[in-house]
């Protein structure tokens, strides 16, 4: 919900892995920049992901998904940490399964959000990695953030707080009630 995904309805198709090697990843190079995150939308709906890392690896780039990780499966993982991924981002609001799905809106992601936590904990090599966990601050989970904050620490990752943006839905912004 605080995404405001919905919001925008005018439909994109993805680039293609041939733009990407031809043309966005040169400039990119060109220009400097070591560092790439891939986020979306959800990375893990690219079937094309472990190639597009891959690619990033080869030229030298450093390689970041970040991901709700509600897609992300042990034989999907596997092939990206196969394909040279060593740094993961994982969304994760709170430690209630009921308020995750109702961020989310959708069922079950709290469970899936553990597994992955598990699975990259598992797959990604610890030597050179980072393993963080984004959570968004808002009116929802703000008496939360100290033990949201144990628990990425006790399954070894960071934790990245995010400062909210005004994106018009109201219930997650901060007010003086």
């Amino acid at each position: 919900l605080h995404c405001g995904v919905s919001a925008n309805e005018r439909a994109f198709s993805e680039i293609t892995v041939e733009h990407l090697e031809n043309i966005i990843f040169p400039k990119l190079k060109k220009i400097g920049v070591e560092y790439i995150t891939l986020s979306g939308g959800e990375p893990f709906l690219r079937k094309d992901l472990p190639l597009v890392i891959a690619m990033l690896k080869e030229k030298g780039f450093k390689v970041r998904v970040l991901t709700n990780g509600t897609l992300s499966e042990e034989d999907s993982i596997k092939k990206l940490v196969y394909a040279g991924l060593r740094d993961v981002s994982l969304s994760l609001d709170t430690l209630k399964p009921e308020k995750q799905d109702y961020i989310y809106n959708s069922k079950d992601t709290f469970v899936k959000i553990m597994r992955a936590v598990d699975l990259f904990s598992t797959h990604v090599p610890k030597k050179g990695r980072l393993l963080l966990i984004n959570t968004v601050v808002s009116p929802f989970n703000i008496e939360e953030l100290p033990e949201l904050a144990l628990f990425a620490k006790k399954k070894g990752y960071y934790i990245s707080f995010v400062p909210v943006e005004s994106n018009g839905f109201s219930e997650f912004r901060f007010t003086e009630n």
